[in-house]
């Protein structure tokens, strides 16, 4: 018997060393083996050690058991949020693709597993655009939503819900959007951004959504085969809630840094063209996890959330700059931003500047004119079309919009009600 090891006389390090590098079902099942390695298997330092390596967590010395499994537990409810329309139209996976249900009347979604995991079987939902081509005008968006409680991704500080949105087919126009909103908000047929207390980054035109149709530059277009992903950081004592996007696993920008009333707001997908297919990604494989050997953060996303999640939690400065900086108003446009939503700000810097415009900021400034006002133009211009007007032409044609907009919104309110969609 010369030649079997007597694990029981090594010495205690080298234990923890054993079952540090082990998984966590093995350290589990090894407290099963006898009353010593029981023992072994609840010391605290084994499950400091599991704890940071898997959740990048710390806890009070006595509690790193329990911690642990805690967070497996909101592992496992994160990776298994799902999105629908309304409170009462919860379905559960799997759905087969001949089978596929009908989320409102402008989606319909079925299921498919995931190739990357073989220890268990996991679902990804996905959604697909039930209109046809003539449909593609004014409230038809298939827009959902998960209803209930949101759970933050478990690494670091638990301070983040994200999620990722695999776009399978952009489809005839890529009307596809990607963001955060109320639980009610679907039922109105709407994309996410297009009405107050709504956020959206929308593949068509890379723009950013909020609280009115027309959109704020913000980074690419996307399409077929990439990765978009958003999450929302929690508030804290001394911060607001902010959102962020990423594209393809890059940070794409934090453009929303003082987000209110985030406890209404839940992940939100638009789509609103034929053809248009998306697959959702909540999380991965609980199995997948307990069996990593040695213990290993998940990964079911393009983009690190975990290094992301460590600067948050290391209270690092992450320095990024909200996209489309608005330039410096004058008081009149200070006055316009007073009333108008975040998403003009940008247009009423670039018409209420004095400064030289550049070409950058006079294609804004045409692209704005164009989404709010006819192409052709009064005599008393000077000149046929909008594409003819000179810089001051056309910043003075965009204040005169500015202030009817204003002057609107001051009379109805925007956001719920607006008639401002625009793909």
């Amino acid at each position: 018997m010369s030649g079997i090891v007597d694990w029981l006389a090594m010495p205690v390090e080298c234990h923890q060393l054993i079952l540090s590098v082990s998984s966590p079902r093995a350290v589990v099942a090894s407290a099963s083996t006898c009353t010593s390695w029981r023992m072994l298997a609840d010391d605290p330092q084994v499950w400091r050690n599991m704890l940071w390596k898997v959740w990048a967590a710390a806890v009070e010395n006595g509690h790193e058991k329990d911690e642990f499994t805690s967070r497996m537990a909101r592992f496992h409810t994160a990776s298994s949020m799902r999105m629908t329309v309304t409170n009462g139209h919860r379905i559960e996976a799997p759905i087969n693709y001949n089978e596929r249900v009908h989320l409102g009347r402008w989606l319909h979604t079925y299921d498919v597993s995931d190739p990357e995991y073989s220890s268990e079987t996991v679902w990804r939902q996905r959604l697909e655009w039930a209109g046809k081509e003539t449909e593609t005008e004014g409230n038809t968006v298939g827009s959902c939503c998960v209803i209930g409680v949101i759970v933050p991704w478990p690494v670091g500080v638990e301070r983040i819900v994200y999620y990722e949105v695999r776009v399978i087919d952009q489809g005839l126009h890529g009307y596809i959007a990607v963001g955060w909103s109320p639980e009610s908000y679907p039922i109105k047929a709407k994309q996410p951004g297009w009405s107050n207390g709504t956020y959206g980054y929308h593949g068509d035109d890379g723009c950013l959504y909020s609280a009115f149709g027309f959109g704020r530059r913000f980074g690419e277009t996307f399409g077929t085969g990439q990765v978009v992903g958003t999450g929302l950081i929690l508030p804290t004592a001394d911060k607001q809630a902010r959102i962020f996007f990423t594209l393809d696993g890059e940070f794409v920008g934090m453009p929303f840094e003082n987000v209110p009333h985030a406890e209404r707001l839940r992940p939100a997908v638009g789509l609103h063209s034929p053809g248009e297919e998306v697959e959702l990604i909540f999380g991965g494989s609980r199995e997948n996890l307990l069996r990593t050997s040695p213990p290993a953060a998940p990964e079911p996303f393009k983009f690190n959330l975990v290094a992301f999640a460590a600067q948050l939690s290391q209270e690092t400065a992450v320095c990024i700059a909200a996209a489309g900086t608005s330039p410096d108003m004058n008081q009149h446009g200070r006055e316009l931003a007073a009333i108008l939503p975040w998403a003009l700000h940008e247009v009423i810097g670039l018409a209420c500047s004095n400064e030289p415009m550049d070409e950058v900021g006079c294609e804004e400034l045409l692209r704005f004119a164009r989404a709010h006002h006819p192409m052709a133009l009064h005599p008393s211009w000077g000149v046929p079309t909008l594409l003819d007007l000179d810089t001051n032409q056309l910043q003075n044609l965009c204040v005169q919009v500015l202030h009817r907009t204003a002057e609107r919104i001051s009379a109805h309110g925007f956001g719920q009600d607006s008639d401002e969609d625009d793909d």
